[in-house]
């Protein structure tokens, strides 16, 4: 079996630039989500999860790049908050959750102003009042999916 061709322009420089959000943020508009036109959306984080999200910052040019980040919220957790780098740098994104406050549809970003320009990364986070993650038992899920050993997986209902 031969090597798929390539879907990717080979000059990406030269392709414009869309804002396509993920099926899974979807959800989130429908709730009354609303970001800037120019900003750009990532996975939400969930106090059931407690996962974190990165932000990959790169140079299509040359040279340096300076750069810093501020997150708009004292309960958002960076990585880091500065940097240098000539091609690429990657920085985590975190919530406090003993701080963060509680809410289905919080809106949080990270604003990062570079050398080369300035983009907002907003943030969604989930956080409901109820059920607090110590009350619940079982599976959680998370983006569409709910992850378990095959052990505990049954049939779906109504199947023979």
């Amino acid at each position: 079996m031969g090597r798929s061709p390539s879907v990717f322009h080979p000059d990406a420089a030269k392709v414009p630039q869309v804002f396509l959000p993920y099926t899974e943020v979807l959800g989130l508009y429908d709730r009354g989500l609303k970001v800037p036109g120019d900003a750009i959306i990532c996975w939400d984080l969930s106090v059931y999860t407690k996962g974190k999200r990165f932000v990959d910052l790169f140079n299509q040019g040359k040279g340096r790049i300076d750069w810093k980040a501020t997150a708009s919220d004292p309960w958002v957790a960076l990585s880091r908050a500065e940097g240098r780098f000539e091609t690429q740098q990657r920085v985590w994104v975190q919530i406090d959750w003993d701080r963060a406050p509680k809410g289905k549809a919080i809106k949080t970003s990270v604003d990062f102003v570079t050398s080369a320009g300035n983009q907002q990364i907003v943030v969604p986070v989930f956080n409901p009042a109820t059920p607090r993650p110590d009350m619940v038992t079982g599976f959680v899920e998370s983006h569409g999916y709910v992850c378990m050993e095959a052990l505990f997986a049954a049939a779906p209902a109504g199947s023979d």
